[in-house]
């Protein structure tokens, strides 16, 4: 398999999200490999974690290990209903946990070798585009 790019592998994990992670009346989530301008919540920005973000052959394969985030913006900072609407996704189980949805394709559609969903951190207000909002972010080990 030729190793995609970081902007494939990226794309590949947006596209995943979008197809398996549902909102709360659901719908799909809405997803973007690229920092938006606009950010219309709930939405799943896939961006590189802060600090290293790629391992070069480090295994006997060769593989290069990718390190992203998925920061999932779900409501304005001053939303009453923020946590009802964040938590869903941060569950290992359930339509909109984004844990099981990684679990569910893990090669992110035949794009990757594997992915998983180590940790999510950062839950509470972030400023995201100059608006604050509640949010958390998912990291992802990507291997290609």
């Amino acid at each position: 398999m030729t190793q995609p790019s970081f902007t494939q592998v990226r794309a590949a994990l947006a596209a995943s999200l979008a197809a398996r992670a549902v909102n709360a009346d659901g719908s799909a989530l809405r997803t973007t490999a690229n920092r938006p301008l606009q950010v219309n919540p709930p939405m799943a920005v896939i961006m590189p974690v802060t600090g290293t973000l790629a391992r070069y052959s480090i295994s006997m394969d060769g593989e290069t290990d990718y390190s992203l985030r998925a920061i999932l913006l779900v409501a304005p900072a001053d939303s009453t209903q923020g946590e009802d609407i964040l938590d869903p996704y941060i569950a290992a189980s359930g339509p909109s946990s984004i844990w099981g949805a990684v679990q569910a394709d893990p090669t992110l559609g035949g794009a990757v070798s594997y992915a998983a969903v180590t940790e999510a951190t950062g839950y509470g207000i972030m400023n995201f585009t100059g608006i604050d909002y509640l949010a958390c972010s998912f990291i992802v080990t990507v291997g290609v």
